[in-house]
């Protein structure tokens, strides 16, 4: 779970329209947290890809009409969008204002076309409210990106953190049942 801080952080970061947000890290779980608690604050829809997925809606309105639409018809389920251009033109259609999460993303960054189809995509994102984060290990950006990019870093997970972490579990387990208890050789 993100702390408050760190969704404000994240929320002040977003709030400047930055196009592009850079954020490198292996854990994506975190990630997707930060960015899910940072989109239900100011109502935006978070959208995700990955080249196995391909680009899926993780939170908003729009999840409850796509899984309808494909349990009604498959063919109004939305195009494929495994490669990443045909994901990038599916980004230019959306009419709601969204985070895009692209996720390992680091191996396409080196394809001249894809670079340049993200650097029109980031030059139309803030009319329509978009944003795309771009979420890897080791993300070297190139040089047409940088100017409409932002960093953004996810706290370290510190044994303080680790222990918060532990405490707030506890304490909502002790919510539902008050005999929950917690281990000292556990936490430790």
């Amino acid at each position: 779970m993100p702390t408050a801080a760190q969704v404000e952080s994240l929320q002040a970061l977003l709030d400047t329209r930055t196009p592009i947000t850079l954020t490198e890290t292996h854990d994506e779980p975190r990630v997707l947290a930060l960015f899910g608690a940072a989109t239900k604050k100011n109502g935006r829809e978070l959208w995700t890809w990955s080249a196995s997925s391909g680009l899926r809606v993780a939170q908003g309105l729009k999840l409850q009409l796509l899984d309808m639409a494909k349990s009604k018809d498959e063919k109004d389920a939305p195009e494929d969008t495994k490669e990443l251009p045909a994901a990038l033109k599916a980004v230019e259609k959306m009419r709601e204002p969204a985070l895009v999460l692209l996720l390992d993303i680091h191996p396409f960054l080196s394809n001249p076309v894809i670079t340049r189809g993200m650097k029109e995509l980031a030059l139309r994102c803030e009319t329509k409210g978009l944003q795309l984060v771009l979420v890897g290990h080791d993300i070297k950006l190139p040089e047409e990106l940088s100017p409409l990019t932002s960093r953004f870093e996810i706290e370290p997970m510190t044994l303080e953190r680790v222990k918060t972490l532990f405490n707030e579990e506890l304490q909502r387990r002790r919510d539902v049942n008050k005999d929950a208890t917690g281990s000292r050789s556990t936490l430790d």
